[in-house]
């Protein structure tokens, strides 16, 4: 893994502030982003990946606490929160009215959240001030990538993303958990790297 720039970052945040959809790493994988309250950069990213509409994005925030500026994060949603983040687990809650995160990203009133625990991402998602979208940056369906040539390749001959940013091969880990939690009930949608405590289960 290539040691991250505060050049780099500048020119991630600039192309965020413009509208434009990035390559970015994660603690995961190579993440395609853009700022998650840009209707427009949102569309694109849907048109990049070829991800049908209506399945929503999860995006990552800069603090736990600017969550709820979005959503609504029951007693159990904040416990997992302040458990496991920043760090790869998806919380999939109610958003709240007036919310500005795209409505592109959403799905049946919810949204997939999470704190980033990778240096970059999580400086990035901080220095917006605003939620940024991270999904995985691959053609829908297909497998992660853990680096920029195998993006620069699946993307090849398709609509290609604005800025990639290099920061090496990324360690091929297991993808993140994704949780839903609706009040004090928590149903795993996907399991990945990260492990819920029984007890949330029940």
């Amino acid at each position: 893994m290539l040691q991250i720039t505060s050049a780099q970052i500048e020119q991630a945040l600039e192309a965020l502030i413009a509208g434009k959809v990035i390559v970015y790493p994660t603690e995961t994988s190579y993440a395609l982003g853009c700022d998650a309250t840009n209707d427009s950069a949102v569309r694109r990213i849907f048109e990049i990946k070829g991800r049908p509409g209506g399945k929503g994005l999860p995006v990552i925030i800069g603090l736990e606490s600017e969550a709820e500026t979005y959503l609504e994060l029951s007693e159990t949603a904040q416990q997992l929160a302040k458990m496991f983040w920043p760090g790869s687990l998806n919380i999939i809650v109610p958003i709240v009215y007036g919310s500005k995160i795209s409505s592109a990203c959403s799905q049946y009133g919810t949204q997939s959240i999470r704190v980033s625990s990778h240096p970059f991402a999580s400086t990035l998602a901080s220095r917006l001030g605003k939620p940024i979208v991270a999904t995985s940056a691959n053609i829908s369906g297909q497998d992660a990538i853990y680096t920029v040539r195998d993006v620069q390749k699946i993307f090849k001959g398709h609509t290609e993303p604005d800025l990639v940013i290099d920061a090496g091969e990324l360690p091929a880990v297991p993808a993140s958990t994704t949780i839903k939690v609706l009040g004090e009930e928590v149903t795993i949608i996907r399991q990945g790297s990260t492990i819920i405590p029984g007890e949330f289960l029940q």
